[in-house]
């Protein structure tokens, strides 16, 4: 679930897309954006029925029974200040499968709260989601969902953070 632009690395997922499916992976792309990864998306989705879908329009119901109905969240974004995507699939116990970038590095922690890798390049991804198409189903996945969905993200505990920070600095 994301824009189809250049920041997001969606080009990095469709590179990678015939190969995720041989690796065994569905795939549900949804998003709007680029005309050409739109097309490109498509394209994928009419050589892998049943295997890679395809939605390229914003769909926020769709995007949330996404969420709750997914194993894996790919997130392959060039750069990411923040990013709320991570946060949200693993509170739906989705685990991210993202670059090491900007916010996602500071969010999620590789073979614990879903996985991580450093090359911006379909090889990245591809080999992350190898890593992670290993433990699905195992008592190490499940162990790795509940600890995603216990990761408290609010203000509160931002907040909490701060205070200690400057407590321990005065």
């Amino acid at each position: 679930m994301s824009r189809l632009a250049d920041q997001k690395g969606i080009d990095l997922l469709l590179g990678a897309g015939d190969r995720l499916v041989a690796q065994g992976w569905s795939v549900a792309l949804l998003g709007s954006g680029d005309p050409s990864e739109e097309a490109w998306a498509r394209g994928l989705a009419e050589r892998h029925p049943g295997a890679f879908s395809a939605t390229t329009r914003y769909d926020e119901a769709l995007a949330h029974l996404i969420y709750g109905g997914a194993d894996a969240l790919a997130i392959p974004s060039r750069f990411e200040p923040c990013g709320l995507t991570q946060m949200i699939a693993m509170r739906y116990g989705t685990l991210p499968v993202a670059r090491a970038t900007g916010g996602l590095v500071d969010t999620i922690v590789h073979g614990e709260t879903g996985y991580l890798f450093e090359a911006a390049s379909s090889e990245g991804l591809l080999e992350a989601a190898g890593e992670a198409r290993q433990h699905v189903g195992t008592p190490r996945w499940d162990r790795m969902v509940r600890r995603a969905m216990e990761q408290d993200f609010s203000w509160e505990a931002s907040a909490e953070t701060y205070a200690a920070l400057y407590r321990r600095l005065t």
